[in-house]
């Protein structure tokens, strides 16, 4: 049942990274560490404050950019 609850992340968050690919990171990661939703271990280092500060800096810099 771990491996079908990791492939359900795995695919909802391809199919969201194809809306933009640094906010999903940083959603995913604000809601790891809210705890509203718990990342499976290979996808724990999503969690990590600098790795969401640098996924809503490139998200803005992408978003103004465009």
């Amino acid at each position: 049942m771990d491996t079908l609850s990791n492939a359900g992340m795995l695919l909802g968050g391809s199919w969201a990274s194809g809306i933009n690919l640094y906010l999903t990171m940083a959603v995913l990661g604000i809601a790891d560490r809210l705890g509203i939703i718990n990342l499976p271990g290979s996808l724990d280092i999503l969690s990590n404050p600098i790795v969401i500060a640098v996924a809503l800096l490139l998200y803005f810099i992408e978003f103004f950019a465009d």
